[in-house]
């Protein structure tokens, strides 16, 4: 009776299908997360779920720190994927240059589900675009602290996507990108 808000969840159906898109003859999604987070095992499954129709796999390297993602990254690698996945593991993102210098090293496209990280060197993202679910939270707030119980107000989901291709690391991977996605992207 004390709660309320907007939760998000990445897209992650979408972003294997984009992954798809960016890189057709893919057989092999290689992804790096924190297996004690929650978002991240829920996320890891849904994009088994939806891999699975296109035939590709997803390889999966399990981290417990920031200091093991260079080498759990470079283990990824070695196992030879055609695309990485990073979804908005906190551990993960905590030390994203430990998964971009090794996939760039490797010229292996790094897709995300965080769009604000892409400037850093990932080929791309879909993910949220937080302006629809802040202004939403902010009229839940708003009406808390004109004193309606948060009782009262569900909590919503609210997951505006939002593609951002990072045109730079495109050029660098010899990649084309389909107009369809260019049409639908944003700058990073």
């Amino acid at each position: 009776p004390l709660v309320t808000g907007v939760e998000s969840f990445p897209p992650i159906e979408e972003t294997m299908n984009v992954i798809h898109q960016l890189v057709p003859n893919a057989k092999t999604i290689g992804t790096i997360y924190n297996a004690s987070e929650a978002n991240s095992i829920k996320a890891v499954q849904i994009a088994k779920k939806a891999l699975e129709p296109l035939g590709i796999t997803l390889e999966e390297v399990s981290v417990a720190t920031t200091g093991d993602i260079a080498i759990g990254t470079q283990a990824l690698i070695s196992r030879k994927p055609d695309a990485l996945w990073v979804t908005g593991d906190n551990t993960v993102l905590q030390a994203l240059e430990g998964v971009i210098r090794p996939a760039q090293d490797a010229k292996l496209p790094l897709i995300l589900n965080d769009p604000e990280f892409v400037e850093r060197g990932a080929l791309g993202a879909v993910g949220i675009g937080w302006h629809t679910s802040g202004l939403e939270a902010g009229k839940m707030a708003a009406r808390v602290l004109r004193g309606e119980s948060p009782a009262n107000i569900p909590i919503k989901s609210i997951a505006e996507r939002r593609i951002v291709i990072n045109q730079d690391v495109a050029k660098k991977l010899g990649l084309s990108i389909p107009a369809s996605l260019l049409q639908e992207a944003t700058k990073p």
